[in-house]
């Protein structure tokens, strides 16, 4: 859950990260971006919101983080923009 409680993010499966509205339950988008090439289902195991909302990290079995930056993340929220 973000620190102003607009979203709600999910470390799923096959390397996809999915990011909810917290108020409403709405899926607003899914993130893709670590390997899946060490062959190991549920790629992202750690997510974190920065204390401002406007940037996600995210931790993966392919030992890499990930900063998703601020228009990807805030923007689905303010334009229910899907991808």
């Amino acid at each position: 859950m973000s620190p102003a409680g607009r979203l709600l993010a999910v470390a799923g499966e096959r390397a996809i990260l999915t990011l909810f509205d917290a108020q409403t339950g709405e899926l607003l988008r899914c993130l893709e971006g670590h390997d899946l090439s060490t062959g190991k289902v549920g790629g992202v195991t750690a997510v974190t919101f920065s204390p401002d909302d406007d940037v996600l990290y995210s931790g993966g079995e392919d030992r890499r983080i990930i900063r998703w930056s601020g228009r990807r993340v805030t923007s689905s929220v303010n334009g229910r923009r899907r991808t």
